[in-house]
């Protein structure tokens, strides 16, 4: 499917990221306008494959995460280790985005997911880099930034040619 054929309407992809985290998370989400000066803690992508192609990624501070954490996976702030915070941003990558592929591209076709990927931002060089794979390709890009739970976090959903 061609890339600039897929129209992602923001307007769905925030209802579809917004009802995830509220159920998953058990945390209030707020759409946002444009961080200034936003530098993200935490960077991750997940891929996706069928009737559509591409990738959703996510940017978010060390807070969000711990959040995170502590709701998704029942913890205490005293229990977290680095490990359950990853583990915490690949699920909620995960359920976003067997959403996403399921509520807005096609109910009725099966699409692959990746594993997701997470990282610490100041572990790798650049964290643009997560979007340097696809170079060369055309894509389509969406972003649609939150305030959750009083923490910025931002979704970029890319639709690859």
């Amino acid at each position: 499917m061609d890339a600039k054929q897929v129209i992602v309407n923001p307007a769905e992809m925030t209802d579809v990221i917004s009802d995830v985290v509220e159920n998953l998370a058990m945390m209030s989400v707020d759409v946002a306008d444009k961080f200034e000066g936003f530098v993200p803690d935490f960077i991750g992508h997940i891929n996706f494959d069928g009737t559509v192609c591409g990738r959703l990624s996510v940017e978010c501070t060390e807070d969000f995460v711990k959040n995170l954490a502590e709701n998704v996976l029942g913890l205490d702030s005293s229990e977290l280790e680095e490990s359950h915070k990853l583990d915490a941003m690949g699920e909620l990558l995960n359920i976003v985005c067997g959403n996403i592929v399921t509520r807005i591209f096609d109910r009725h076709e099966p699409f692959t997911l990746s594993v997701p990927e997470v990282y610490l931002a100041g572990s790798i060089s650049n964290y643009n880099c997560i979007e340097a794979e696809n170079t060369g390709r055309e894509y389509e890009s969406v972003t649609v930034q939150f305030m959750i739970d009083d923490f910025p976090v931002k979704f970029s959903l890319q639709i690859n040619d």
